[in-house]
C-alpha cells in the first residue's frame, strides 16, 4: 500500500513539474502558431529567387524586406513576396508563424 502510494506522489509530481515549465521567449521558438506583435522601423525592396518546376529555371518575384521592433525590444527581418499588402515606416504588424514559416500582417 505505501508503495503504490510513493509511485502515485512520484508521478503525480513529474506530471505537475511537466505541465508548470514555461518559456519566457516563446517568441523566439516555433510552435504550430505564434503571434508577434511589432513595428516596422525600416523597408527594402528585393528580388526573391524562386525555382520555377514547370520551366526549370529560377523565377525573381518581388520582394520586401521588413525589419520589425517587437514590442519585447526584440528586432526581427523577414523577407515576404508583395502581395495585397502595402507597408509603411511606422506601421503596427503582427508576424504569424506557423510551421516555422512566418509572415507579416498589418496589426487591426
Amino acid at each position: 500500500m505505501i508503495i503504490k502510494y510513493k509511485r502515485f506522489l512520484l508521478i503525480s509530481f513529474f506530471f505537475i513539474i511537466s505541465s508548470c515549465t514555461t518559456n519566457p521567449r516563446k517568441d523566439l521558438n516555433y510552435s504550430n502558431q505564434d503571434l508577434i506583435i511589432g513595428t516596422i522601423v525600416d523597408i527594402t525592396n528585393v528580388m526573391i529567387e524562386r525555382d520555377s518546376i514547370s520551366e526549370n529555371a529560377i523565377e525573381l518575384i518581388e520582394g520586401v524586406e521588413l525589419l520589425i521592433q517587437t514590442n519585447e525590444g526584440d528586432s526581427i527581418s523577414i523577407i515576404q513576396k508583395n502581395d495585397q499588402y502595402s507597408f509603411m515606416l511606422g506601421d503596427k504588424v503582427v508576424i504569424q508563424k506557423i510551421n516555422k514559416q512566418s509572415k507579416v500582417i498589418p496589426s487591426e
